[in-house]
Formats: structure tokens, sequence, C-alpha cells
């Protein structure tokens, strides 16, 4: 699932149409259906944390894996939103090849996760 197809159940379920989203948001509801379609660029970390503000979600919630546990934000995981938020703030166009996915980020951060709990363990020995 990428950033558009995620924006788009999360303003679904929270019972927002394109255009009260918009209006709640002071975005256009052509660029909303832009982001969630994946057209015309990836949208700020700003932008969208103010549609999902509007949606009753946070950072968190729009980056968990669906089923996935519930854990606090560590280090780890502010790395990967610095990450993502580099790649949204630089405002590329998607292209086939940059499209999100949300799972791929959190097997990152889980590999990134296993590899600082080895370092801690091999210094504790």
């Amino acid at each position: 699932m990428n950033i558009g197809e995620r924006l788009s159940w999360f303003r679904t379920k929270s019972g927002h149409t394109q255009e009260s989203l918009a209006a709640a948001s002071g975005l256009t509801r052509q660029r909303i259906s832009e982001i969630e379609r994946n057209k015309r660029g990836c949208p700020s970390v700003e932008t969208l944390e103010t549609l999902l503000n509007q949606c009753n979600v946070t950072l968190e919630e729009f980056f968990r894996i669906p089923g996935g546990q519930s854990e606090p934000v560590d280090s780890g995981r502010r790395r990967l939103y610095t990450m993502l938020g580099d790649i949204l703030d630089a405002g590329e166009p998607y292209s086939g090849a940059m499209t999100l996915n949300i799972e791929s980020a959190h097997e990152k951060l889980a590999a990134d996760r296993a590899k600082t709990t080895a370092k801690k363990e091999a210094t504790a020995n």
C-alpha cells in the first residue's frame, strides 16, 4: 500500500469525502485526488500531517503496518520518519519505481533495529 492509497483509506474511514477534506484542510479537492492517485509528486510532510489531522490520524498510525503491533516511537522509527520526510519534502514526482511501500519501510526499520540490538549485545559481552 502506498501513501495515496493509505490516505484514501484513512479519509474514507474518517467519514470524509475528498470535498469535505479539502474544505477542512485548505487544499483543493483536485490536489487531494492527485495525492491519493500518486500523481504530481509526493505531498510535503506538513501537507500530509494537515490531512491526517483532519482525519484524526497521527503520522505514527499512518505509517504503522495494518494489523501490526502498536509500539512507542523509538529512535529507529524517528530515523525512518525523518527519511520518509526527506523523500516527501523533495516533492519529486512519483515514478513506478518510487512508489513508497510502507511494508518495505517497516522491514528496513526492523533490520535496523536488529543491527542495533546485536551491537548492544556485543558491547554488553
